[in-house]
């Protein structure tokens, strides 16, 4: 009879915890436990609902209480893993994220969550391993190939980047983030008119993500489409009016279409945000002197100077 009230608060906790009613679903939880001290699933859901509510140390000493209760609990050494991950010891994540493995050999997101571990660590070819055993369980592992696109990334292999995340946008074409990524990748190989690509399906699916008419700015310059650089610029701007790098290079963009006033106005709106901003000190000079404007030109190019030469400790 113990046992069966005991699995009675368990099932009210997981009631509680599908509602998001976490610290409720805790308590029943305890009250499970407190039952059947040896409930194994009980003290594992509880360290969920902890990591839930970002109490990662309780989890922790959850989860490590389920496998002392069944050590063959993949699924607790599992969640431990993801709460090692989010307080950032990554060593001991990829032990408890093995050990789940080790239980459950075709646990496709432990091995996924390695591959963000070693990924974290900058153990780009571990993690990129991990996340192709992931998808060799889970070819559909849409995140899987995103994540391996950005190790590839991270090594400068952009065209091996560019695949795995094409590979993941036939998967879930709907992941704004990864067709960013790809008009990044695209603009680091020089395929600019790609870039822009890329960056218009983000625009179509979040118009009001800023970097992605930002970026798409940077790749129509490189196409020397320098109006509709102007253009994308403002957008980015017009979405956040403290994107100082926008400022700054749509002055750019206006002094290649000649018009070094409007550069100018650029320029200092940059600088208003960033008085520390040495590169845009150095164009608005560069737009006087085009100007003319030789002693304030060489005022904008000592300063930027005087800039360059300081550096802020880093603590």
């Amino acid at each position: 009879m113990s046992i069966s009230k005991a699995e009675y608060y368990f099932g009210q906790g997981n009631c509680h915890f599908n509602k998001r009613e976490y610290q409720l679903a805790i308590d029943q939880y305890k009250q499970a436990i407190s039952v059947d001290p040896q409930f194994a699933s009980a003290f594992c859901n509880a360290g969920v609902a902890f990591a839930e509510i970002h109490n990662h140390a309780k989890a922790i000493e959850s989860f490590q209480q389920a496998i002392a209760s069944n050590p063959y609990d993949a699924v607790a050494f599992y969640n431990m893993g993801l709460s090692y991950a989010e307080m950032n010891n990554y060593t001991k994540a990829i032990s408890a994220f093995q050990s789940a493995i080790s239980l459950n050999a075709r646990h496709a997101k432990a091995y996924y969550n390695l591959g963000l571990a070693y990924t974290a660590l900058g153990q780009y070819e571990s993690a990129i391993d991990h996340y192709q055993q992931a998808i060799t369980i889970q070819p559909v592992y849409a995140r899987a190939h995103f994540s391996m696109g950005l190790c590839y990334a991270k090594m400068t292999s952009y065209q091996q980047a560019v695949d795995a995340c094409l590979r993941s946008i036939d998967i879930n074409p709907s992941n704004a983030k990864v067709y960013y990524q790809v008009g990044l990748l695209y603009a680091e190989l020089g395929n600019y008119a790609k870039a822009v690509k890329y960056c218009q399906q983000v625009i179509e699916l979040n118009a009001h993500e800023p970097a992605a008419h930002y970026h798409m700015g940077l790749a129509y310059h490189r196409l020397t489409n320098f109006t509709k650089a102007v253009e994308c610029y403002q957008q980015a701007i017009d979405l956040n009016g403290q994107y100082v790098e926008a400022y700054h290079n749509m002055g750019l963009a206006y002094n290649s279409l000649g018009n070094n006033g409007r550069a100018i106005e650029c320029y200092q709106q940059a600088i208003q945000l960033n008085p520390r901003y040495v590169e845009a000190h150095y164009s608005m000079g560069a737009a006087y002197y085009r100007l003319g404007n030789y002693a304030r030109s060489i005022e904008c190019y000592e300063l930027g100077d005087t800039l360059d030469l300081r550096e802020l400790s880093q603590g």
